[in-house]
C-alpha cells in the first residue's frame, strides 16, 4: 500500500526536552489514521511535525501531497465575523465564498445562523466548526485534525464522521481524538506514539463479530463486557435503543450463549467490517 507520510528516526526536542524520540511510522494513502497516546505523550507535536509547522530535531518526514491543518485551539480573539473570516480564507485558497463546497459545509455544520457573529463572541463549539470549515474547504491531499470533535454537538459529529468517511476516498486523514466511540466508527489505522506500534483496524475487524441486542433490559453490559477485548455502546436503530457488542470471533458463541441465558433478544450477528 502506498504511503502519504513516512517518518524515519524522527526525534523532536522542545526547550531542551525530548518530546519524541526515534519515531518510525508510515501513514497509508486514503486512510484515516489516529495518532494515539496519553496526555503529554506528544500527539499534538507529532501532528505539527506532519503539518510541517515544526521542524524535526533529528530524522526526516516525507510528505506526499498538499496539507490542510486544523489545530486543537482555534484563535478565539478574532474580531471578524464568521462570514468575514471564511471569505478571507476562501480568497487565500483562490475560491469564491459562494462555492458549493463551502455552502454545503456551512449548512452541514449548522454555521448559517452564526455568519454575522464575531468569532471572539462565539461559543467554543461554534469556533471549532469554523476551525473545521477553514481546514476542509482547502483542496488538499492530506487533512490533519487535532481533537476535531471537541465541543461539537451530536448532529455536527455525525456530519463530520460522514464527511471524513467520504473524503478518505480521495485524501488521507490524520487526527488525534479521545472519543473512543467516534474512533471506532471512523478510524482505519492507529499509530501509538508511546508503544511505537502501527495497527490496521480494518484487519482487526475481520476477526470480530458485532452482536446487536433488541431487548437488553435485563442485561448489565459491564457483566458481559468485563474484558479489555470487548467494546459496547447503546445505539438508536429503527427508532429503538439497542445494545451493540463487539466481541472476538473466537468467543462469539460463548457470549451468545451467556446473553441468551440472561434473557437477551438477539437482533443481528454480523462481521464487524460489514458494519461500516
Amino acid at each position: 500500500m502506498k504511503s502519504s507520510i513516512e517518518a524515519h528516526n524522527v526525534s523532536k526536542d522542545l526547550d531542551h526536552i525530548c518530546i519524541l524520540e526515534n519515531m518510525n511510522f508510515h501513514i497509508p494513502k486514503n486512510s484515516i489514521t489516529l495518532i494515539k497516546g496519553s496526555n503529554g505523550s506528544g500527539k499534538s507535536v507529532t501532528l505539527k511535525l506532519i503539518a510541517q509547522l515544526y521542524k524535526v530535531t533529528r530524522g526526516s518526514i516525507n510528505i506526499n501531497g498538499q496539507i490542510s491543518y486544523a489545530p486543537d485551539h482555534f484563535p478565539d480573539y478574532l474580531n471578524l465575523t464568521v462570514e468575514e473570516y471564511l471569505i478571507f480564507v476562501s480568497k487565500c485558497y483562490r475560491m469564491s465564498f459562494n462555492n458549493d463546497k463551502l455552502r454545503k459545509m456551512i449548512k452541514g455544520l449548522n454555521l448559517h445562523n452564526f455568519l454575522n457573529y464575531k468569532i471572539k463572541n462565539c461559543s467554543k463549539g461554534t469556533q471549532q466548526k469554523v476551525n473545521l470549515a477553514q481546514c476542509l474547504i482547502k483542496n488538499a491531499d492530506i487533512y490533519i485534525f487535532d481533537e476535531p470533535f471537541v465541543g461539537l454537538d451530536n448532529n455536527s459529529i455525525d456530519y463530520l464522521i460522514d464527511y471524513l468517511s467520504n473524503l478518505k476516498q480521495t485524501a488521507t486523514i490524520v487526527l488525534s481524538s479521545h472519543e473512543r466511540y467516534i474512533n471506532e466508527r471512523l478510524v482505519t489505522d492507529i499509530i501509538n506514539i508511546e508503544t511505537k506500534l502501527h495497527t490496521s483496524v480494518q484487519n482487526q475487524r475481520k476477526n470480530k463479530k458485532i452482536i446487536v441486542l433488541d431487548n437488553f433490559s435485563n442485561i448489565e453490559p459491564s457483566e458481559i463486557v468485563n474484558n479489555s477485548d470487548f467494546d459496547y455502546n447503546i445505539i438508536e436503530e429503527d427508532n429503538k435503543l439497542k445494545l451493540k457488542i463487539c466481541v472476538p470471533l473466537t468467543i462469539t458463541n460463548k457470549v451468545l450463549y451467556e446473553l441468551i441465558q440472561k434473557g437477551a433478544i438477539i437482533d443481528t450477528v454480523k462481521n464487524e467490517e460489514d458494519n461500516e
